[in-house]
């Protein structure tokens, strides 16, 4: 950690202690430190809450809710522009069930929900999508 300053190298020794570090301290450390200093901290930090052989991690589902979207993005294949395009799409309540049960069978633990830009989509729209789930799948939102 010799590339650190002082504070970043406290930041990281609280870490190892099990002191729990700010917003703004955990900023700063991810600005400065290396990502193998930060690896070696996380390390540590996982082998004193697990047995070196376990790894943990989650199952969820990332669902996409529209197709429709108006941002350009570089990194996105599937976009259309317009909702009256042949293949744009909103999820009904039906199908994102049958997306949502899918994913309970499989095991999941959380949602990752994910759509377009679209403009013919109100606020409220979002709002009762994420009410919906709730409602329906308590176990995946508590």
């Amino acid at each position: 950690m010799t590339a650190l300053n002082q504070t970043s190298k406290v930041i990281l020794s609280s870490c190892l202690s099990g002191r729990r570090i700010s917003k703004d301290e955990a900023l700063l450390i991810w600005k400065e430190a290396t990502y193998p200093e930060l690896a070696v901290v996380a390390h540590e930090i996982r082998l004193r809450q697990n047995p070196p052989t376990v790894a943990t991690y989650l199952i969820d589902r990332n669902i996409n809710y529209t197709n429709v979207c108006n941002s350009d993005c570089s990194f996105c294949a599937f976009y259309r522009h317009d909702s009256t395009h042949p293949e744009s799409y909103v999820l009904s309540h039906s199908i994102l069930k049958s997306k949502v049960d899918e994913a309970v069978a499989l095991g999941a633990c959380r949602l990752l929900l994910q759509g377009g830009h679209n403009d013919d989509l109100p606020y409220s729209f979002h709002q009762e999508m994420i009410s919906w789930i709730h409602e329906t799948y308590p176990p995946l939102t508590s």
